[in-house]
């Protein structure tokens, strides 16, 4: 048996904290569950031959709840401490073929992703040269019907941090996957898009077959072009 001690976010009442210590003592492998409200933070006792602290994480997340190791340092980043990917951001938005870029959270802490939106569809075209070493990006806007509408299997939103890597990770096969900005400034990842319901609510049984139900997605209806709206966890 282990004893592992978490951080907890997103509670705001003692409900809050039943709720997650009910779904916990029902998830197998767990034989004693603490969550403490005004601490945030709950102690978990847990055959680790059976869960592991992932597995733990992700049942947190399911609940509507973020979770993360109380033993790893949180960091909160500083705003001007940006990596040399991230200076360039303010740089790139003056493109008038760019609405916005934002870093990416990643589990690996040797690695910065981040994504380009545009203001419209583009054909893009990359070509990497070696003398001298650079990787060049030629970008041609596309026309698109503005009232189309396409139907997106997805997560809820959640903040910036572990609990959205970790959410990602459970969908680490779904080859079309990409993380995605809300309306408020929260992120899903979106597993792929259609252009019918019918193919969309198909793909969601799919993917609940494949990765089973530890993460609830949801099929979102919107405009080709539109930013991804808010859905609570």
């Amino acid at each position: 048996m282990k004893t592992k001690k978490f951080n907890i976010t997103g509670m705001t009442c003692s409900a809050c904290s039943a709720r997650i210590e009910k779904n916990l003592s029902k998830t197998e492998g767990v034989t004693e569950v603490n969550v403490n409200l005004l601490s945030n933070n709950m102690t978990v006792k847990y055959d680790e031959s059976i869960l592991s602290e992932a597995d733990i994480i992700k049942v947190v997340l399911n609940t509507g709840y973020g979770a993360s190791s109380a033993e790893k340092k949180k960091e909160t980043p500083d705003k001007n401490d940006k990596t040399d990917a991230e200076k360039e951001f303010e740089e790139l938005k003056k493109n008038p073929f760019i609405k916005d870029v934002y870093k990416i959270i990643t589990l690996d802490d040797s690695t910065v992703r981040f994504a380009v939106v545009f203001n419209f569809p583009v054909q893009y075209e990359i070509k990497e040269y070696k003398d001298p070493a650079k990787i060049e990006i030629s970008l041609k806007k596309l026309k698109y019907d503005r009232s189309k509408v396409v139907y997106s299997v997805r997560s809820a939103s959640y903040e910036m941090g572990e609990g959205l890597g970790i959410v990602e990770e459970v969908f680490f096969k779904a080859e079309d996957k990409r993380i995605l900005k809300d309306e408020s400034g929260k992120f899903a990842v979106e597993l792929k898009y259609y252009d019918s319901k019918e193919e969309a609510e198909k793909a969601l049984n799919d993917f609940k077959d494949e990765f089973g139900d530890i993460v609830k997605l949801f099929i979102e209806e919107r405009k080709e072009g539109k930013a991804v709206k808010t859905i609570q966890q």
